[in-house]
C-alpha cells in the first residue's frame, strides 16, 4: 500500500480546523473493510452520495486504480509546486482536469447525478 497527505496540509493552506486528508493506494477488499469500519460506515450522505472514509479528522481517499492513484499524486504535486494558494474548488478544478486527462470520472459528481 502506498499513501501520501493532499489537501490543505500538502498545499500549504492549513487553517485550524483542517483535516488530514490521506491517498491511499489500496484493493478493492480492503477499500470495503476500510468503509465498513470507519465513523460514517456504509451510510449514504446527502443525494447519496458516499460519506468519506473518515477517522476523526484523518480523511481517507481510497484509490483502486493506478490511474485514481495518478491523479491524486500529480495533482497534488502540481499544487504543492504552485506558488498559488489553492482552495478546493481551484483543488477540485485541478483534479477534473487530470481525471478527464485519463479519462476518469469524479465519483463525488457521479453519485451527484444518481
Amino acid at each position: 500500500m502506498n499513501a501520501f497527505v493532499t489537501g490543505s496540509r500538502a498545499y500549504g493552506t492549513i487553517k485550524p480546523d483542517s483535516d488530514i486528508d490521506l491517498v491511499i493506494r489500496i484493493d478493492h477488499e480492503t477499500a470495503i473493510l476500510l468503509r465498513k469500519l470507519s465513523d460514517q460506515s456504509m451510510e449514504v450522505g446527502e443525494k447519496n452520495t458516499p460519506r468519506p472514509v473518515r477517522f476523526g479528522k484523518l480523511n481517507l481517499l481510497l484509490c483502486e486504480s493506478d490511474e485514481e492513484w495518478a491523479v491524486w499524486r500529480i495533482g497534488t504535486t502540481q499544487m504543492r509546486l504552485d506558488i498559488a494558494a489553492f482552495d478546493k474548488a481551484a483543488a477540485k478544478k485541478n483534479f477534473d482536469v487530470l481525471r478527464n486527462l485519463c479519462g476518469l470520472a469524479d465519483k463525488a459528481d457521479s453519485e451527484k447525478k444518481k
